[in-house]
């Protein structure tokens, strides 16, 4: 078939377009800012294209709904573009759909899984693409080639119903506050018949952990007198400003290096401590029920005799804190 002749490739329309457009960005610029998305959506995130098309957040320009199953989704409708659809529009090149934008910023690997049926007439001169990017303002990235079981790179042949899948990492960023993902067709409308796509699924695969709020401050021997001066201590900080923080697990463990012990008493002398013994290894835990916001909390326990030791604090998800030390002896061997 003859290609249809698109005016905007006549040079002379070419030109008093080109004035029309540099005209309107002038004018643009002094009017208009550039605004951040919102995303709507949350993970899990998933479409079947059975209510309103296109679904809420959703974008496209030639896709509609349609009542068939050539993707082999779970049912009919599906999303679908034609070539003669495309055609009537008026636009005789590319074609995409595209997701609303999606809060993933939960995660630093997600999975995309959706069901897909390509009917193409000439490859040689067009292609189709999956892509993604973060951010509203982030260019897309090309994961095509990522798919599973895998696409013909570029997409330029026919392709059966199949779902596909395709993990995203994003690492060791986190997906995004704003991630969305693109089917898009670049070519002439005449080079394809149809495009399918059903039962879209986006789920983390990743979860980024909280950042974590707790530290392990000082770590000392008491120099007061009795039996202060038999006491380790150490500081459990909360470093939020504003929210209080616990409960809160901690262990003191220690490997004794020289001297002798005598005895090895818990902190948490009450019931249910799950302090051991006895030497060289020893270990105090116990949990705190709260440390207010911005504060720190004390924990100590009690070594009888004349020794030195190395000692490991652990709190939760701090960083673990090792200091050697001593208890009865001025100076360690």
């Amino acid at each position: 078939m003859k290609k249809k002749k698109n005016i905007l490739r006549e040079p002379g329309v070419l030109l008093v377009a080109a004035i029309l457009v540099l005209t309107s960005i002038v004018v643009l610029t002094s009017t208009t800012t550039v605004t951040k998305a919102q995303a709507t959506h949350t993970l899990p995130f998933s479409e079947d294209f059975s209510g309103t098309f296109p679904p809420t957040g959703w974008t496209t320009d030639y896709w509609t709904q349609s009542a068939t199953n050539e993707a082999c989704g779970t049912s009919s409708p599906e999303a679908r573009v034609y070539k003669y659809d495309q055609y009537y529009g008026g636009q005789y090149y590319d074609n995409f759909i595209m997701t609303p934008a999606i809060d993933a910023s939960s995660c630093s690997k997600v999975q995309l899984k959706f069901n897909f049926a390509a009917d193409i007439v000439d490859g040689s001169s067009c292609s189709f693409y999956i892509k993604y990017k973060r951010f509203a303002t982030a260019p897309w990235t090309d994961i095509t080639s990522l798919a599973s079981p895998t696409f013909p790179y570029p997409i330029t042949s026919d392709i059966s119903c199949t779902q596909f899948t395709i993990d995203i990492d994003c690492s060791p960023n986190h997906c995004g506050d704003d991630f969305q993902v693109k089917w898009e067709y670049l070519g002439y409308y005449y080079y394809y018949n149809y495009f399918y796509l059903d039962d879209v699924e986006i789920t983390c695969l990743a979860p980024i952990p909280p950042p974590c709020n707790i530290q392990i401050g000082n770590i000392w021997v008491g120099t007061g007198s009795g039996t202060d001066s038999e006491r380790i201590y150490a500081e459990i900080i909360n470093l939020d400003p504003i929210n209080p923080t616990g409960p809160i697990s901690w262990q003191m463990a220690f490997q004794f290096t020289a001297g002798q012990i005598q005895t090895f008493h818990p902190g948490c002398a009450l019931a249910g401590c799950c302090g051991t013994y006895p030497p060289p290894l020893a270990s105090d835990c116990d949990t705190i029920s709260s440390i207010p916001a911005g504060s720190t909390a004390q924990i100590w326990t009690r070594v009888w005799g004349n020794a030195c030791f190395k000692l490991t604090v652990t709190a939760d998800c701090a960083v673990p804190k090792t200091v050697n030390g001593c208890v009865g002896l001025t100076i360690c061997p």
